[in-house]
């Protein structure tokens, strides 16, 4: 049924929307986990999880990362942020790894970026919030811009040297 629920409500851009998270970077992360966990769909094999990589792919900003901005959830589309967050860029990296995206350059930037931003005890500067609620709110959840980069780098790490993620 999960699988069924994932292919209906692929939005027309290729992603998914989300709850709590903002927005469609935040969605179609976890739709591309799960697809690949539960229903072995990739990139290589699957017109819905190409579709959503082209379009993680198509949103990503000059400087390898990306950044949604949260007047998606009220038009109910993609909205570019001006500049990129640090979390959302890993969820969409954590997206396109999950769904063995070819093209390891995309990743390789986007680490990059994430990289850069890193201050020297570790965490990443605050950004804009990366949460909302009832469709009205946004809200910050401090440790998202924490574990999301940390989880991403060590995945991608794997996924870079071809270690089993």
């Amino acid at each position: 049924h999960v699988i069924a629920y994932y292919h209906n409500t692929q939005h027309p851009s290729g992603g998914w929307t989300a709850s709590w998270g903002i927005y469609m970077i935040y969605g179609t992360f976890f739709a591309l986990r799960g697809l690949s966990k539960i229903g072995k769909e990739y990139y290589s094999n699957s017109e819905r999880v190409s579709r959503a990589c082209d379009f993680l792919v198509s949103v990503q900003h000059a400087d390898g990362g990306w950044g949604e901005d949260r007047l998606g959830v009220k038009v109910k589309h993609f909205v570019q942020g001006t500049k990129a967050n640090m979390a959302q860029t890993s969820w969409a990296v954590l997206g396109l790894i999950y769904a063995k995206y070819p093209d390891k350059s995309v990743i390789q930037r986007a680490v990059k970026r994430v990289m850069d931003e890193q201050l020297p005890d570790g965490s990443w500067p605050n950004e804009a919030p990366t949460g909302y609620a009832f469709r009205t709110f946004a809200m910050t959840y401090s440790y998202y811009k924490i574990i999301f980069p940390a989880w991403m780098l060590g995945v991608a790490h794997r996924y870079l040297n071809e270690e089993p993620t």
